[in-house]
């Protein structure tokens, strides 16, 4: 995580505060495959096993200028920031991201197109654009808690609510 800063004075922003997530995955897979005909169609059958599923995040945090001092940690805008970096650091996502992989994508029927030749290559373009799909599942659910934060709290202008991490993501 790293912290960046402005000058109001200088710059003109809608929020005081912003958090910018960088989150990124990482897989190894062993995949099996078998073709069979259904019909007219060539149909691909896929069963990828996961292996060392990771996410990484880097957060960059914008403040206004002001904001540097001694109490820096105890002010309520940098405490609301914190609070994004604290939902997408929540490992409920990572284990959910995991769960999709290994349940979801445990077989996964493909139509292999006309003139298209089944290799190794296409296969695995196969498992990763299926892979991306679950990825943006997850950051849209992200999305939602960041913007729920935002919400309760009208960007860090009230206290947020003691229940908000109560429940599990």
């Amino acid at each position: 995580m790293s912290f960046s800063f402005y000058d109001p004075a200088q710059q003109r922003r809608r929020y005081a505060g912003e958090t910018k997530l960088d989150l990124r995955y990482d897989y190894r897979t062993t995949t099996r495959w078998e073709l069979h005909r259904e019909g007219g169609s060539q149909i691909v059958t896929v069963r990828p096993r996961f292996h060392h599923i990771s996410l990484s995040r880097r957060h960059t945090v914008l403040l206004p200028l002001r904001m540097v001092g001694e109490q820096f940690y105890s002010r309520p805008l940098v405490q609301h920031e914190m609070d994004h970096v604290r939902i997408s650091t929540n490992p409920a996502f990572d284990k959910q991201f995991q769960r999709w992989l290994e349940t979801e994508m445990r077989v996964i029927r493909l139509t292999l197109p006309s003139g298209q030749t089944l290799n190794n290559q296409w296969v695995q373009a196969q498992i990763k654009a299926a892979t991306k799909q679950r990825f943006d599942r997850m950051l849209e659910l992200i999305q939602i808690r960041y913007q729920e934060l935002d919400r309760v709290t009208d960007h860090g202008m009230e206290p947020l609510p003691k229940e908000f991490f109560m429940h599990k993501s």
